[in-house]
């Protein structure tokens, strides 16, 4: 089996000896453009951009027999393009990788709080242990371009599904272990979602004791009247805890503010560095920092001020 970081190699390499020189990359485009391909052209590869792999990987396999044919045209010694080792492997990378774009785009974004991060993991890793037991049936209904590479490849099929069963059985692991922490805390998320299921009181109230450091006794009584408030139960299905007494509920509120500070992922950071850079621009050399916090409040959140309120509150200038 070859190794898919040679394939990933190679496949850079034809793109990029299609995309470097002028000349052969307006001699492809002319010839996608005469045999009416579906694409006009590759993606140029980018190591920063994170979900630039799976990309090229995708449009890279969609337009190969062009690839093929204009390799042949033009006198390109890419032997491995009729590998069918190489080709399997190339199929199950397009396949793994947009897997992976598709999570990674699960986690992004506004208002995606750890809870939501926490199910996606979750739900990811419960799909590899479907694939793996699938792939060892050879079941290949959630890998299309794998399926569609073994009805044109006359191969040894067992060979291939256990080395890709090894390999989403090493992305399990690693899914486990990198995201273990997040194990410790999903009872309790589970709980802010849905208050009311049938817990186990003392259970939960040991989590909430170990993860925040709270008076498990206290935690214990909170949890019960909470579960028997039924004024609290009519707003079981918006988001109940802004309509929680502070006074009555002081740890579990407390709590589940803490867990929704957290950070699932650099994104926030991200993009507020991105906005900063775009209002500290040359122009605003006067730009104070009280005034640089305000327009990072307004570019970063997604609060809509009430203008209509506001301009009632103002009083208009009235002519003399």
């Amino acid at each position: 089996m070859l190794n898919f970081n040679y394939v990933m190699e190679t496949t850079v390499k034809i793109i990029n000896s299609i995309r470097a020189k002028p000349l052969q990359r307006r001699l492809f485009r002319l010839f996608l453009e005469q045999v009416d391909a579906i694409y006009g052209d590759l993606p140029l590869h980018c190591d920063i951009r994170w979900l630039s792999k799976g990309l090229i990987l995708s449009r890279f396999r969609e337009l190969l027999s062009y690839i093929k044919e204009f390799s042949k045209e033009n006198n390109k010694n890419w032997h491995f393009l009729e590998n069918p080792d190489w080709l399997i492997n190339l199929a199950f990378l397009t396949d793994i990788t947009s897997k992976l774009n598709e999570l990674n785009l699960e986690l992004q974004g506004k208002n995606r709080y750890i809870i939501d991060m926490i199910s996606s993991i979750n739900a990811f890793i419960m799909k590899l242990e479907l694939w793996i037991s699938q792939i060892r049936k050879e079941n290949f209904t959630h890998f299309p371009n794998i399926e569609d590479e073994f009805t044109k490849q006359l191969v040894n099929k067992n060979h291939y599904v256990n080395e890709f069963a090894m390999v989403l059985e090493k992305i399990m692991n690693e899914f486990n272990n990198r995201f273990s922490d997040f194990k410790k805390i999903t009872i309790l998320c589970s709980f802010f979602v849905s208050p009311f299921m049938d817990v186990d009181i003392e259970n939960i109230s040991e989590e909430f004791s170990k993860i925040f450091d709270v008076d498990r006794r206290k935690s214990q009584i909170e949890i019960i009247n909470l579960k028997n408030d039924i004024t609290l139960k009519l707003h079981s299905n918006v988001n109940m805890w802004k309509f929680m007494s502070q006074e009555k509920y002081p740890i579990l509120i407390d709590s589940y503010q803490r867990i929704l500070s957290c950070f699932g992922s650099t994104y926030l950071f991200e993009t507020s560095f991105s906005s900063m850079k775009m209002i500290k621009s040359q122009y605003r050399t006067r730009l104070t920092d009280d005034h640089l916090g305000d327009c990072m409040r307004i570019a970063i959140s997604l609060y809509e001020p009430e203008f209509e309120i506001i301009a009632s509150e103002l009083q208009c200038q009235k002519s003399h």
